[in-house]
C-alpha cells in the first residue's frame, strides 16, 4: 500500500500525545477506511485527528505542566546571577534549575549575565 501525500502531511503535523500507539491507531483507521492501493486521508481519519486536536485544545493552560523556571521572575534571576558573579552554572545550582533554563530566563527577561 502507498500513502497519499495529504495523509502523510496530516500525520506529520499532528501533535502526538501517545506517540507510536496513536500513530498505529491512525494508520489502522486509514487502512480500514481506505479503498484500493492507497491509504487516504479519509473522513474517519480526519475526524480522529480533529478529536485528538480538540482534546488537546480543551486542556486549560493551568492543566499543562509548567516549564522549569516559569515561577522565577526577572528580579530573582538577576539577583541570583549577581550573587553568582555572572556564573550561569552557579546560578542554576542556586535556583535549582539547569543551565539551559537560566539561559532561557536571561533571554526571556532581557537580562545580562553581569
Amino acid at each position: 500500500m502507498r500513502l497519499q501525500p495529504h495523509l502523510v502531511d496530516a500525520l506529520l503535523r499532528h501533535h502526538y500525545r501517545e506517540h507510536t500507539r496513536e500513530l498505529d491507531r491512525l494508520l489502522g483507521l486509514a487502512i480500514e477506511s481506505s479503498r484500493g492501493d492507497y491509504l487516504l486521508l479519509t473522513p474517519e481519519v480526519k475526524a480522529e485527528l480533529g478529536r485528538a486536536r480538540g482534546e488537546l485544545s480543551a486542556l486549560r493552560r493551568s492543566e499543562l505542566p509548567a516549564a522549569p523556571g516559569d515561577g522565577l521572575g526577572p528580579d530573582e534571576v538577576a539577583a541570583t546571577l549577581a550573587s553568582a558573579g555572572g556564573n550561569v552554572t552557579q546560578a542554576a545550582n542556586l535556583l535549582g534549575v539547569s543551565r539551559h533554563v537560566v539561559h532561557r530566563l536571561i533571554r526571556q527577561h532581557g537580562l545580562s549575565r553581569k
